[in-house]
């Protein structure tokens, strides 16, 4: 117990062996259980084991009679299985998000269309409701408007190019779609998404103050194209006076 620490495998063995030695039945001159650990365990007992009376038996020496040898190997036992959980891999840790812009943080999330068609989404505090800014001023649709956010902090990179060509190589000189983000903080941050990638699988992006251009997924700029077209405005609702 004193050394698992430093050298668990010295408990494995142990452990292995008093298991192999456990008790299967009764035997009063040995004092062994069902279940019962070895107190002594002598596989070559020196001859005067059996002159003192030991239960010696084909020169070999078992005896059971320890009031704590079957506590103490439910404790080693034990510590061993605290020592594997506590010492266990752990999954390496998730990467920080290219945009930290999620529900939990955002305050104002405007996105502008190729052409220029423009929604916009804010709220005050964190306490309070989304409302709509742009293209209109009315009271948002709850969940559409967190989604507005929410799609981009799902934006996570297929494959990221260190060394990029100019942003017209990438349609990101005339993006298709430009999201900004504004925090509680006060920080923000802006996704450029140009054109798709040359297999149609995503689309070419960039964040702003960052020198890399990225390949990201379609479904968050897809969510983007929709509300683009179809503002989040809670249904029924009337624009709000300015």
């Amino acid at each position: 117990l004193q050394v698992l620490p430093t050298q668990p495998d010295v408990a494995r063995a142990t452990l292995r062996v008093l298991a192999a030695l456990q008790g299967q039945g009764d035997d009063p001159e040995t004092d062994e259980a069902p279940g019962k650990i070895v107190h002594e365990y002598r596989p070559h007992a020196d001859p005067r084991f059996e002159a003192m009376g030991w239960p010696v038996r084909d020169g070999q020496l078992r005896y059971y009679g320890s009031a704590d040898g079957t506590s103490w190997f439910l404790v080693v036992l034990a510590a061993l299985g605290v020592y594997a959980w506590v010492t266990r891999p752990q999954p390496p840790a998730e990467p920080p998000p290219l945009f930290p812009c999620d529900v939990t943080n955002a305050l104002d999330v405007l996105v502008t269309g190729r052409d220029a068609r423009q929604v916009e989404v804010m709220r005050p505090s964190l306490h309070d409701l989304w409302v709509v800014v742009k293209p209109v001023s009315a009271p948002a649709d709850q969940d559409n408007a967190r989604s507005l956010a929410e799609d981009l902090h799902s934006v996570v990179p297929k494959n990221a190019i260190d060394h990029p060509d100019p942003p017209a190589s990438y349609g990101l000189d005339s993006p298709r779609v430009t999201v900004t983000c504004r925090v509680s903080s006060g920080a923000s941050y802006t996704l450029t998404v140009g054109k798709e990638n040359f297999d149609s699988s995503g689309y070419y992006a960039a964040k702003a103050g960052d020198g890399r251009v990225y390949v990201i997924s379609s479904v968050p700029i897809d969510d983007y194209d929709r509300q683009l077209v179809t503002p989040p405005v809670l249904s029924g609702a009337s624009p709000i006076p300015t």
